[in-house]
Formats: C-alpha cells, structure tokens, sequence
C-alpha cells in the first residue's frame, strides 16, 4: 500500500494525471445531474414567482432571523 503512494509521488506525471482523474470524476458526478434537472422537478400547483416587496420581506426575515422561531 505505501509502496504505490511512494511510486506515485516520485513520478509528478503520474501523479498529476492521478489528480486530474479524480477531480475530473467528481466534477462529472456533481455536473451531469444539473443536465435532467428539467425531468426531475416538477412545479408545484399554484406555484408563483415573488415580487419585489415579497421578495425583500422574505430577506428582512432570513436577516433578522426569524425562520428560526416561526418555521
């Protein structure tokens, strides 16, 4: 087992192929999702976008700290 992390860091090509591999994979499992995105939520009946004033009571709220008493 250190045996091939060793080999690993003495070889840097290696080592960053290695890296890119991975974050590479992990950027794919976190990105793909995102592209069904559209399937996979539906909207809810009676669903509306906020207003202005709606929208700046709503951050009066989360500022003051209110959603965590009345939620």
């Amino acid at each position: 087992m250190f045996n091939l992390h060793y080999r690993l860091e003495r070889k840097t090509i290696g080592f960053l192929l290695a890296i890119i591999g991975v974050a590479s994979i992990g950027g794919a499992v976190e990105i793909i999702p995102l592209f069904t995105i559209h399937q996979t939520v539906e909207d809810a009946p009676g669903m509306r976008v906020y207003t202005p004033l709606e929208i700046a009571g709503r951050n009066i709220y989360i500022r003051e700290g209110c959603y965590a008493c009345h939620s």
